[in-house]
């Protein structure tokens, strides 16, 4: 704890987020299920998180100045350096730790600033980017491959879109996509 505090007194904050007052401090530190606060270890968040599975991630997040902020990037901006406001396309803070934890650890120093595709490329590497997951295998996927495969073949067959679809559960412009080979090649 006194590594943070130390550390704490070093970045000059400036920014949105501002600084942690000792009592939001101390509220981020009874969230966290560490014995021993060091640089190597994770940190790793118990409390509420920004449930997002469908994306591979949990990040804890904690109300601070009227609205909800992501626990890791809060801890970067008070103990590494100042965060940039988001903009489309700048820079937001990544872990550099295993994906193991989901986003849940708030480590600041598994902490980085990069880009969205950085961030994209090292769920990519990890194997933790869901949505990239191919066909049957995406989370919200509602067709088997070989239902797919049932449907390109009911083309030129007299069969509407709209009868296809009704029989699978799913939109008359899903049938159109597979039927022009625009989805699942």
């Amino acid at each position: 704890m006194d590594l943070l505090r130390e550390q704490r007194e070093l970045i000059p904050l400036i920014g949105k987020l501002g600084k942690l007052s000792e009592n939001d401090f101390t509220r981020i530190l009874s969230k966290i299920n560490v014995c021993n606060l060091n640089k190597e270890d994770c940190w790793i968040w118990k409390g509420t998180v920004q449930d997002n599975q469908n994306k591979g991630h949990q990040h804890g997040c904690i109300w601070y100045n009227k609205h909800y902020v992501q626990a890791h990037r809060i801890m970067y901006h008070n103990f590494v350096e100042n965060v940039p406001e988001y903009l489309p396309g700048g820079l937001i803070v990544l872990h550099k730790c295993s994906h193991l934890n989901n986003g849940r650890c708030i480590n600041p120093w598994h902490m980085k600033l990069g880009t969205s595709k950085e961030n994209t490329n090292d769920a990519m590497r990890s194997n933790t980017l869901t949505l990239l997951k191919p066909n049957e295998e995406h989370p919200l996927s509602k067709l088997s491959n070989l239902q797919v495969q049932e449907i390109r073949s009911l083309k030129n067959t007299g069969v509407t879109q709209r009868e296809i679809a009704d029989r699978y559960g799913i939109n008359a412009s899903q049938v159109s996509r597979y039927w022009n080979n625009k989805t699942r090649l």
